[in-house]
């Protein structure tokens, strides 16, 4: 059985911001990414150069070069670290904090929200829910990326010196990188079994009478029942924000699609008058 979990969030949106208001906001995204990723570039590479230099330094002499550069390498984490927090802290309290959030990820204002993907795989996953958080994941995605390619393509025995200093696990606390899974193929999709669950998480930023969602899925997912059948309802589990459900359906088209159809509040009695399309 597969049930689908919905979640949506209704929020409104103050006026747009001017364009001259977004574009300030980007430019300060740009400039604090440039010097995050300078910073980390510096630490990162001094850590892994420092261990490069023990394992390839006299085996007679490795264990205790690799524990002195452990210990040097713990100063240059910390240096990433407070690097990521002055990139929040300066896209914080510039132009991005003076603009709805709603224009900083929405497609039709700068479009950070089309991070959300990279944002969940982190480990831990970073949420995109504000600005905090969207700084904070696009930090550690810079930063990954920087460290990524100094493991291996820069230093391509990275993996080997952090291997030699014991600190894999520190490092990937502050980089997010497993220098062996860097360029690595993505792990094969896991298949659904009976009973998994999927979320869908929508957000309104401005008031509608009433509102479709559809969820695409290929052909070859079978799912049971269809149309108006009473177990459809009770696979749908919701959980809206300021939102009223007048109607939950399940399609078949050319492809199956799922929709369900929400209203809000005020417009509730308004909806059950009509036919819905």
């Amino acid at each position: 059985m597969f049930v689908f979990l919905v979640s949506v969030a209704a929020t409104r949106m103050s006026a747009a911001a001017a364009p001259a208001a977004l574009g300030a906001c980007g430019d300060s995204i740009r400039g604090a990414a440039i010097d995050l990723q300078g910073d980390a570039r510096r630490a990162i590479s001094a850590c892994i150069t420092r261990g490069v230099e023990c394992v390839v330094g006299p085996a007679d002499d490795r264990e205790s070069c690799c524990t002195r550069a452990g210990v040097e390498c713990a100063a240059d984490l910390a240096d990433v670290t407070a690097a990521k927090q002055r990139f929040v802290n300066v896209v914080g309290t510039r132009r991005c904090g003076t603009i709805p959030f709603a224009d900083v990820v929405g497609l039709e204002g700068l479009g950070y929200g089309a991070l959300t993907p990279a944002c969940s795989a982190l480990i831990p996953p970073s949420s995109v829910a504000d600005l905090p958080g969207l700084t904070d994941c696009a930090g550690r995605l810079d930063v990954a990326r920087s460290a990524c390619a100094i493991v291996t393509r820069e230093e391509p025995r990275g993996a080997d010196a952090l291997a030699c200093m014991g600190i894999e696990r520190a490092f990937h606390d502050v980089t997010d990188v497993d220098p062996r899974g860097c360029g690595a193929a993505p792990p094969a999709p896991q298949l659904c079994g009976p009973g998994a669950t999927i979320t869908v998480v929508a957000s309104l930023d401005t008031p509608y009478a009433g509102v479709a969602l559809h969820v695409d899925y290929p052909d070859a997912v079978s799912l049971p029942d269809s149309g108006s059948a009473e177990s459809v309802r009770e696979r749908v589990a919701f959980a809206a924000a300021g939102l009223t459900v007048v109607d939950i359906r399940i399609r078949t088209r050319t492809g199956s699609m799922i929709a369900w159809r929400w209203a809000w509040s005020a417009w509730t009695r308004i909806l059950r008058r009509r036919s819905l399309p």
